[in-house]
């Protein structure tokens, strides 16, 4: 059909029946269809679309909430930036992520990567805020979208954990 942009389109068109699915059976009755019928690293995106389904059925409204997705994104890569860096270099890398032609393109497809992009920022920012703020409550807000990131690619939450165990260990 001409559209050559598009990376994986069957997931993308699998996605979006799945969501549509939620709106003729109900979100809890299509949970239990997901987690009987597909594998366990896609149960979060199916879990997400078929919510936001369920309250509009849109696909201009789920689109809309990738994008929205993703702009909170880039204002969580800002933030963590200003951690470590300049504010004016975190807000160019900021901008350049937000503004990137292929991740705008990728926001307005029905793929998981989006979603799984934002919980890992999302982990990353509370990991970050937590170091740097002593913040008890970041940390768990950090686990609970580590939990959720698990639903999307366990072995990229196994890695994150990882990662911040060995951060742990050697400040210790």
């Amino acid at each position: 059909d001409g559209d050559t942009f598009m990376l994986t389109k069957n997931d993308a068109m699998l996605y979006y029946r799945g969501s549509m699915r939620a709106h003729q059976v109900g979100f809890l009755e299509n949970v239990k269809y997901i987690t009987k019928t597909y594998d366990f690293d896609d149960w979060g995106a199916f879990t997400y679309d078929s919510l936001l389904m369920s309250i509009i059925p849109s696909k201009f409204f789920l689109n809309f909430s990738y994008m929205v997705l993703g702009a909170i994104s880039s204002v969580l890569l800002f933030r963590i930036g200003c951690h470590y860096m300049p504010v004016s270099y975190a807000f160019v890398g900021a901008m350049a992520y937000g503004t990137s032609s292929f991740l705008v393109m990728l926001n307005c497809t029905f793929l998981k990567e989006p979603l799984f992009v934002f919980f890992i920022i999302c982990t990353m920012y509370n990991l970050s805020r937590g170091m740097h703020q002593e913040s008890n409550l970041a940390y768990l807000r950090a686990l609970f979208f580590l939990f959720i990131l698990f639903f999307f690619r366990p072995a990229v939450a196994l890695f994150i954990t990882m990662s911040f165990g060995l951060y742990i260990a050697v400040i210790q």
